[in-house]
């Protein structure tokens, strides 16, 4: 396992801890008695390096599930069941790969904010399947304290995700540690066993299970990286990546987040305008010109505007490069 390292902030901060995982614009971090969860913005230009470095040392497919060393799976082999067609059976994984996440799910049937929660995960557990396929799975621990009211809950809800054993509960550890916070909640691991999202806070505050369900929708939504707001959170992760895969050659700028809202400029004169964009060699734009020319207050507002547009830079020889581009705009 790696070491810790000394990480800096872009604000200043230091702090020693291992780099867990990277799940889209979400860096984890394992520290003394805990983890921490920081944003890949936020680190410094070192840090942003070694994130692209642990990235490009990770396999380019998961391992398949059976054949994994990962903690939470060594932890839980042969220890879970399934339901199949209202019998209780052995979970067998089959060619299934490795989940990025594990959403250890802590509950008893015989608890009524239990039997509120079950439903709406489970309908929640099907969209996100038909949306992110094997990226996550659903482990149920359950807190009945008899062998006979832990399976009539499995049969009764229609769990269509795997359970630990009654008689396993006792033998995780490793997973059984998140769940002394009470009853429901959600705890999300990753495959290192490294809390991602969770119930209860460092402070000590309990965030209920919905809550906490609603947040990693908005993580696997954002690893998607197809709306601005994602993009914008690697954008810095990207240009590094950019420039390191073109060591050699001149390569153009690509564009990575252009919005704007055509509503905003329903007053110009023209309906055609073509901007000239000065790009730094991160792929910032640092000045804006536009033809035709426009009156003051418009070239203002639509200045502002392409502002805040960002691209892959120029790059030429594993260098980034300053740039010129024309970009036409239709309004």
């Amino acid at each position: 396992m790696p070491a810790a390292e000394t990480w800096r902030t872009q604000a200043g901060e230091t702090f020693a801890a291992r780099l867990s995982g990277v799940h889209g614009p979400l860096a984890i971090f394992a520290e003394h008695g805990g983890t921490r969860r920081l944003g890949v913005e936020a680190l410094d230009d070192a840090g942003i390096a070694r994130i692209a470095d642990f990235l490009a040392a990770r396999p380019a497919q998961p391992p398949a599930w059976s054949d994994s060393d990962s903690p939470v799976v060594t932890a839980l082999r042969g220890k879970l069941g399934m339901l199949r067609q209202g019998k209780l059976a052995a979970f067998e994984p089959g060619a299934r790969k490795l989940p990025e996440f594990f959403a250890i799910f802590y509950g008893a049937g015989a608890n009524a904010a239990t039997r509120q929660f079950t439903p709406q995960l489970i309908a929640r557990y099907q969209a996100l399947k038909a949306r992110h396929g094997e990226r996550f799975e659903v482990i149920y621990a359950g807190r009945d304290g008899i062998p006979e009211d832990h399976t009539a809950y499995v049969r009764e809800s229609g769990l269509p995700w795997p359970f630990i054993r009654f008689t396993a509960l006792l033998s995780v550890p490793s997973v059984e540690r998140w769940g002394e916070a009470g009853i429901p909640s959600l705890v999300v691991l990753n495959a290192a066993g490294d809390v991602v999202l969770d119930s209860v806070r460092p402070s000590g505050d309990f965030h209920p299970p919905d809550e906490v369900l609603r947040q990693f929708e908005a993580l696997l939504a954002l690893m998607q990286g197809e709306s601005p707001a994602a993009k914008r959170a690697l954008h810095r992760l990207t240009v590094l990546q950019h420039v390191r895969s073109r060591p050699a050659g001149e390569h153009p700028p690509q564009p990575w987040v252009l919005s704007l809202d055509p509503d905003e400029f329903q007053t110009l004169p023209v309906k055609r305008i073509v901007a000239t964009l000065h790009l730094d060699e991160f792929g910032r734009v640092k000045e804006a010109a536009f033809e035709p020319a426009l009156e003051a207050v418009l070239h203002e507002k639509l200045a502002k505007a392409t502002s805040g547009w960002l691209f892959l830079p120029c790059v030429r020889d594993g260098r980034g490069q300053t740039f010129q581009i024309k970009i036409p705009l239709e309004f």
